[in-house]
């Protein structure tokens, strides 16, 4: 004869819920794991944030990332839309540029523009860790590529004026509700004339701009000593391009939060701000 025996309720829920848990993990508490992917792939993405205590050209403090794994790594700052590239060697650009800059007692070349994608370069990865490096000038090099390369033969350079001049020597004028400037060509015996008297003097319209990027002289009382330092498009036989330089803006920044924030620091002349990054 079968004996039937009677088991608890309670016991059988027991039961049930040990029989559960034997087949995994329970899903209360459990937490994502802290690296999901790892090298440049844990950095590849859009990133949108701000930069602390800092504001650009266009008076916001976004920055942007674009990072690729084997393709073109960007940053972008501020909130302005991507100019337009200029086509003509007597564009103001960006739109932006100051209409004085350059001129004594005129206002100052930003170090770095809202506007336009800085390509990343020098991508390195250290575990969580990205560092990468841009160049501001780069975009001017579309602008100083649509300039006229001359051959000053006095001082055996190319620039893209057709005068060797400093700013002393220049004067600033309004034509149309544009400001201009009247720059005093090479022609002739011009800067070696013994006594300083006999100057032939000519005046060629230029804009701020190109007055700003493209001086290529040092002087001391009127004699030429050197080359510009700070020159931001440079010339040769061939045409001209943005000056070779070292890059001049740096990015140090950390995965944090599951990686879905990227945090550090952005460097450009003497300027050293925290950024704070989402991954979109």
């Amino acid at each position: 004869m079968t004996i039937l025996k009677v088991v608890p309720l309670s016991l059988l829920a027991v039961v049930a819920v040990v029989g559960g848990c034997s087949q995994g993990k329970a899903s209360i508490g459990d937490e994502p794991d802290a690296q999901v992917k790892s090298g440049m792939d844990a950095f590849v993405g859009n990133w949108d944030g701000y930069m602390e205590a800092y504001t650009f050209s266009d008076g916001s403090d976004r920055v942007r990332l674009t990072i690729q794994n084997g393709g073109k790594s960007t940053v972008r700052f501020g909130d302005q839309g991507i100019w337009p590239l200029p086509t003509s060697p007597t564009d103001t650009y960006p739109p932006t540029f100051p209409a004085t800059a350059g001129l004594p007692s005129g206002t100052a070349i930003p170090t770095i523009w809202s506007g336009y994608l800085f390509d990343l370069g020098s991508l390195q990865i250290d575990a969580t860790r990205l560092k990468a490096t841009a160049l501001s000038t780069q975009l001017f090099d579309t602008w100083c590529k649509l300039q006229t390369s001359y051959h000053l033969a006095e001082a055996d350079v190319y620039a893209c004026l057709p005068c060797d001049f400093a700013a002393d020597y220049v004067t600033a004028v309004t034509d149309g509700g544009e400001n201009s400037i009247m720059c005093r060509s090479l022609t002739s015996p011009c800067w070696s004339t013994a006594d300083g008297n006999s100057l032939d003097w000519s005046y060629i319209p230029i804009t701020c701009e190109q007055e700003a990027l493209c001086a290529n002289g040092i002087y001391s009382a009127g004699i030429r000593t050197g080359t510009q330092p700070n020159a931001i498009c440079a010339c040769d036989a061939s045409g001209c391009g943005v000056a070779a330089t070292s890059p001049d803006i740096t990015l140090d920044a950390t995965l944090v939060e599951n990686q879905q924030t990227l945090t550090g620091s952005l460097v450009f002349g003497d300027t050293n701000r925290t950024i704070w990054l989402q991954r979109q």
